[in-house]
């Protein structure tokens, strides 16, 4: 993968930026870029700082991204993915800057989500920024501190930054990942014996499977996490949203290298993660529809008889406009039993 050199946000004050959860639990944030000619335009961004660059998809005008070259970048289950190198200038209040970017087709991520996000912001646009990461507000605060614990982070060889996590007696590196719906991603040798599974598909289309449990105990800093569900895998470790914002309020200081956390007494609370089922929207025919992505075993899917491709037309009182995969998700959340009704291809 070839890593672009950042271009930093200046530390100037600036307004608070509309920030909003997407069905996963992930923050999306609403910024403006500016085209060669001064037009400004408002975009909508998954904040991923598990990215090194910042994406731009198709749904961005060609006139706000400047291509230069070619760049390999890596998606969500290590796959590479080819796109355009560009350059793309990020508005903030009365502040901007050029940032290194991507363009690529963004359609798998966007097959996930209710409201489709525009582009991805990753730390070709956070290195050097300070963001306190509001949900309950809804607000992305740039410049602005949170009074908390901090936690000090490094950087990985892709940019991304990393912390330090206790796992029974060893000291574990984890990627800070809001591009991660979980809690946290650890390697299989500290799974325990029985556990779950799920599937995950990237931006290439390669599905990767890890296996599920809860552990007794995670430390971090002078905290720690107690029977947090984690996912197991050895192509990376990460720390997710779902523990990142147990706690409320996060802020993100690249300026510092800190994580910075709200704290009462030394337990981290950690955010169930939600329940993520490959259920994708196909937008190719007007209304769109959901579909059936796989079936995994003892899935809701799987009590429903579903398979791949179905479109799903109702779901117990969710159908049409109202049939949303975070409403599905949020019914199914709820353990009552509903009745689904499936069309085939």
């Amino acid at each position: 993968m070839i890593l672009l050199a950042a271009m930093t946000l200046s530390v100037m004050a600036a307004p608070a930026s509309r920030l909003t959860l997407d069905t996963s639990g992930r923050p999306v944030v609403e910024l403006a870029l500016l085209a060669k000619g001064g037009q400004r335009h408002t975009f909508r961004f998954l904040i991923d700082t598990g990215s090194s660059l910042m994406l731009l998809g198709s749904t961005i005008p060609p006139e706000f991204c400047q291509k230069a070259g070619s760049v390999q970048i890596q998606d969500a289950t290590g796959q590479s993915v080819s796109c355009s190198r560009c350059k793309a200038v990020l508005s903030i209040g009365e502040r901007s800057r050029e940032i290194d970017a991507a363009c690529v087709d963004l359609e798998g991520l966007r097959r996930w989500e209710d409201e489709p996000v525009d582009g991805v912001l990753g730390m070709s646009a956070l290195r050097g920024a300070r963001l306190l990461l509001d949900p309950g507000r809804g607000q992305a605060n740039w410049d602005a501190s949170l009074d908390g614990t901090k936690v000090p982070i490094g950087y990985g060889m892709d940019g991304a930054p990393v912390l330090t996590l206790v796992v029974g007696l060893e000291h574990v590196s984890v990627k800070v990942d809001t591009g991660d719906s979980g809690t946290l991603t650890l390697p299989t040798r500290f799974a325990p014996e029985h556990r779950s599974f799920r599937v995950r598909t990237g931006m290439a289309g390669v599905q990767e499977v890890s296996s599920q449990a809860p552990l007794p105990r995670v430390g971090c800093g002078s905290a720690r996490w107690e029977n947090i569900p984690a996912d197991f895998s050895d192509r990376v470790s990460t720390i997710g949203v779902a523990a990142l914002f147990g706690n409320g309020p996060v802020e993100l200081d690249f300026v510092r290298d800190a994580l910075v956390i709200r704290l009462t007494g030394e337990q981290l609370a950690w955010r169930r993660p939600i329940l993520e089922l490959p259920v994708i929207w196909d937008r190719s025919q007007q209304p769109p529809t959901l579909r059936v992505a796989w079936v995994p075993k003892g899935s809701p899917l799987e009590g429903a008889k579903a398979r791949p491709g179905d479109v799903i037309g109702r779901v117990g009182n969710l159908e049409g406009p109202r049939l949303t995969r975070g409403a599905l998700m949020a019914l199914l959340a709820t353990g009552e039993a509903v009745t689904w009704v499936l069309k085939g291809r």
